[in-house]
């Protein structure tokens, strides 16, 4: 369970000196899009996606510092090192995963029941709607969003919480 790490000046220790940069913390491709759909009587549909590709994650909540914190459940399935190896096992490229993905920002249904309720209501509007609750990735991370909120970690998953889904219920009146 233990990683090779290599020793690529020769010195016969692992150093800072033998680090390299790698991964790309700043994706190729950003892209989103939106449908908003009318039909039936008062019907209509909101579906709102955004995503990135080509950039890489460094999973970096995993430090020797913090032997007892939770873990991926990727890290118990064998094709990981052990949790006791020393610190240099969690700054290889062993720890850069694919960054892509694609995030369902807004499903949203709603139905416009127009003058129902007097002559002081001018529109009354229900709706259901998902909020972030879809994501599709191979980050085997909580949420591959993570760590791109300032400069100096951009591409790195601190293990931060991740971006909640929530389910919506909701009214709009229009007096």
């Amino acid at each position: 369970g233990t990683p090779n790490i290599i020793d690529t000046d020769g010195d016969g220790e692992i150093t800072p000196s033998d680090y390299d940069y790698i991964g790309q913390p700043h994706p190729k491709l950003l892209y989103g899009g939106a449908v908003n759909l009318a039909f039936g009587n008062g019907f209509d549909f909101t579906l709102f996606v955004q995503g990135q590709s080509g950039n890489d994650i460094l999973m970096g909540f995993n430090r020797t510092d913090r032997a007892n914190g939770n873990k991926p459940t990727v890290f118990t399935d064998g094709d990981f090192f052990a949790p006791n190896v020393d610190g240099n096992g969690y700054f290889s490229d062993f720890m850069v995963f694919d960054g892509s993905f694609t995030r369902v920002k807004q499903i949203q249904l709603g139905y416009d029941l127009g003058n129902v309720l007097s002559d002081y209501v001018r529109n009354l509007r229900v709706y259901a709607s998902l909020e972030d609750y879809f994501t599709f990735t191979s980050y085997p991370g909580l949420d591959p969003e993570v760590g791109s909120t300032f400069d100096d970690a951009l591409g790195i998953d601190r293990g931060t919480y991740p971006i909640p889904g929530r389910i919506l219920f909701g009214a709009t009146v229009n007096f």
